[in-house]
């Protein structure tokens, strides 16, 4: 009887923590995450940028309750050199991941982030949703 007991607890234990699991998991793919490498030295567009996303990513969290992470990353600082060189950068860029899907969202930003922030925001909310 204590056998059996034993066994039911084990595969009990065993089944509530692959579910938990399985719950890290989907939530790990669900996450998007938002990365804009920077240099030190920054133009007014790059900051910017950083500044209209973070901004854009703050409304799109409260409006839609969605996962998101953002992180800047200066390209200069020698201990961010396995991401970027994991991502493949080699100067300013915003990439948004989801899973395998790496959308580059650069261009975009350079060309609407000082003078047409809506222009960004409308981008960058619809390559959110897409993904």
């Amino acid at each position: 009887m204590k056998d059996q007991l034993l066994i039911i607890g084990v595969l009990l234990t065993f089944l509530f923590s692959s579910t938990h699991l399985n719950a890290q998991e989907k939530q790990a793919e669900s996450e998007i995450e938002i990365i804009y490498f920077h240099f030190t030295q920054r133009c007014s567009t790059c900051l910017a940028i950083e500044q209209e996303v973070k901004k854009d990513i703050e409304m799109e969290v409260e409006m839609n309750h969605k996962l998101y992470t953002f992180q800047s990353i200066n390209i200069d600082n020698p201990d961010t050199k396995e991401i970027i060189n994991a991502f493949q950068v080699e100067g300013q860029t915003l990439l948004i991941i989801k899973g395998d899907r790496i959308i580059n969202l650069t261009d975009e930003a350079f060309q609407y982030a000082d003078y047409y922030p809506d222009k960004l925001a409308k981008c960058l909310i619809k390559t959110l949703d897409s993904i």
